[in-house]
């Protein structure tokens, strides 16, 4: 009897294992190919604007350096005055800022050792080499003839020899380059001033003036 239920109890466990459906799985049958790759959860950063890149020239300043009339320029620079200026006192010489202050004194001097002897005399100065010469004239009836005797007058060359202001040659046709020479003056005259052209002895023609 006890034999019997040990039978019948086996062929019950056997009947029950055939019958688990045999399409059934389990969790060691995914493979893991079949699990698609997982992705990066950090973005990658997008790349600045160009705009933040670019390298522009050094900056300049936007108030360019203005140049004033009323300054005098660098010494050496040669002006020439479109319609000359006249002087027939001194406060008109002294008002010129372009005039050095030992270069007024001088004009003052010269204006006054002329009209002392004939107070309508007018300086007038065409064109000037800053701290160093002064092209002009000497007029004996002042600016418009009507002062005086008359508007007779002279071209004149004043220069700075040796840290002294003195008149370098004056008179009315070319003047001689010994003249200019013995005046002490060493160096080329600019083009226009009176000097520039000189008269060599000897010769009837004008040259450029060389010390």
């Amino acid at each position: 009897m006890k034999r019997s239920i040990v039978l019948a109890a086996m062929i019950m466990l056997t009947a029950a294992c055939a019958g688990a459906p045999s399409g059934a799985s389990t969790a060691s049958s995914i493979t893991p190919s079949s699990v698609p790759p997982a992705t990066s959860a950090t973005a990658t950063p997008p790349s600045a604007p160009s705009s933040q890149s670019v390298t522009g020239a050094p900056a300049t300043s936007a108030t360019p350096t203005a140049t004033r009339t009323t300054t005098s320029p660098a010494t050496g620079r040669v002006v020439y005055l479109a319609e000359g200026i006249y002087f027939q006192s001194a406060p008109a010489i002294n008002s010129i800022p372009w005039f050095t202050s030992d270069e007024k004194a001088f004009l003052v001097s010269e204006l006054a050792r002329y009209q002392g002897g004939n107070t309508c005399v007018a300086i007038y100065v065409k064109a000037y080499r800053v701290a160093d010469l002064v092209d002009g004239e000497i007029f004996s009836g002042g600016r418009s003839g009507t002062c005086g005797p008359g508007r007779g007058g002279a071209a004149i060359l004043w220069g700075k020899v040796s840290g002294t202001w003195k008149v370098i040659v004056v008179g009315q046709n070319y003047p001689p380059c010994a003249d200019i020479r013995a005046a002490g003056w060493k160096s080329t005259l600019p083009k226009g001033f009176f000097g520039q052209q000189c008269s060599k002895v000897g010769y009837n023609i004008s040259v450029d003036y060389t010390p």
